[in-house]
């Protein structure tokens, strides 16, 4: 079995730090909403984690990034 968790963290995007310049193409986005998808990409990393911990024997981390997560040796 593979686990992998993506979560993908909108609120770090250039183009979404800046709310002025996420306004120019997002104009009803609001920073509270920025906030609430970065609360979600943790919740998923965590979420990812705990899966494969539960699923898989010899888990690791494949990459820094938080909730890219695989099985490691066999089992």
């Amino acid at each position: 079995m593979v686990v992998v968790g993506l979560p993908d963290d909108q609120s770090i995007r250039p183009a979404v730090v800046d709310i002025n310049r996420l306004h120019e193409q997002l104009p009803d986005v609001t920073e509270e909403e920025v906030r609430k998808i970065s609360d979600l990409s943790k919740v998923l990393a965590r979420t990812a984690g705990e899966v494969a911990a539960a699923q898989c024997s010899g888990v690791g981390r494949t990459d820094r990034r938080p909730g890219t997560w695989d099985r490691v040796g066999g089992g």
